[in-house]
């Protein structure tokens, strides 16, 4: 199994010199296990480039999407994503969902004629609807796929992807409760009010986790669905996580803010003597997992 990251910032795309490192583009996570099958986690805008790269470089014909809530910013390049109106593809679309009409609804109400230009039978590829519940077990060619979910508005999932090799968990839009510390955080402070979560991720060799705000913003946002990065450095500590990558990206930082609490959180891991790596997410950054 690999990853490449085509998406890391969250709300709205912001593009422009500032962002140029890390990318500006909003979710959207590449998997290719080890058969060459790809699954793909969330499609915001960063999904149009990667449908590109796909046409232009891969005879895989079938992708599977797993979207862990329909917020905008997750779900905004579905419509820009070319396999989808080319008939000899497959899309399988997974998303939080009580039945396949709810699934279905992404597509459709998106292409509304109030919101976009051409209807839906110009679509040609086969598209298939899956609606996927918390707490659920899925097997996709030799991986094995969990979900759990997260602290944030609706039913909002986090994927953990497992093969042969390595243990991978996707939680992006997820709340790490603090509770009345949020001025001193402390593991148990962590732990009291987020151990199923961090049950999920134990032991992951990467976690790409939300890290939305530094803690100064943060504390004007508690209870919006996102979470700071020094929360982000104790969840990841009491998991045990053994590579840390901060995802999900505020609009309003640039790299170098970005390079800022990255540093913040190494020297904060550091001083509790933590063994996590912690690495800043980069569009078309890949890591191959063997």
């Amino acid at each position: 199994m690999k990853i490449k990251i085509w998406g890391t910032r969250g709300s709205i795309p912001v593009p422009g010199k500032g962002t140029i490192k890390y990318g500006g583009n909003t979710p959207c996570v590449q998997i290719v296990a080890d058969n060459g099958n790809h699954l793909v986690l969330d499609a915001g805008s960063g999904i149009r480039e990667y449908g590109d790269c796909l046409l232009e470089h891969s005879k895989q014909k079938e992708v599977n999407i797993f979207i862990t809530h329909s917020h905008w910013d997750h779900i905004q390049g579905l419509l820009f994503f070319k396999p989808m109106y080319l008939q000899n593809y497959t899309i399988n679309l997974y998303a939080p969902a009580v039945n396949i009409e709810t699934v279905k609804n992404i597509i459709d109400i998106q292409m509304q004629s109030e919101y976009f230009p051409v209807k839906s039978d110009i679509l040609k590829a086969k598209i298939n609807y899956f609606p996927v519940s918390a707490e659920e077990n899925l097997k996709l060619y030799d991986i094995d796929i969990y979900t759990i979910r997260n602290h944030h508005s609706g039913l909002t999932l986090s994927y953990k992807l497992i093969d042969q090799h390595t243990r991978f968990v996707y939680m992006t839009d997820n709340e790490i409760y603090q509770n009345d510390c949020a001025k001193k955080i402390s593991d148990e402070c962590i732990l009291d009010k987020n151990g199923d979560l961090i049950e999920f991720a134990k032991n992951a060799d990467y976690l790409l986790h939300d890290c939305m705000y530094d803690p100064t913003d943060y504390e004007s946002k508690v209870g919006w669905g996102h979470s700071n990065n020094l929360a982000v450095s104790h969840f990841a500590n009491l998991a045990r996580v053994k590579n840390l990558f901060l995802f999900h990206y505020d609009p309003n930082y640039n790299d170098a803010k970005l390079e800022e609490i990255l540093r913040n959180t190494q020297s904060y891991l550091a001083d509790m003597k933590s063994s996590t790596n912690c690495f800043l997410s980069e569009e078309k950054l890949e890591i191959n997992f063997k």
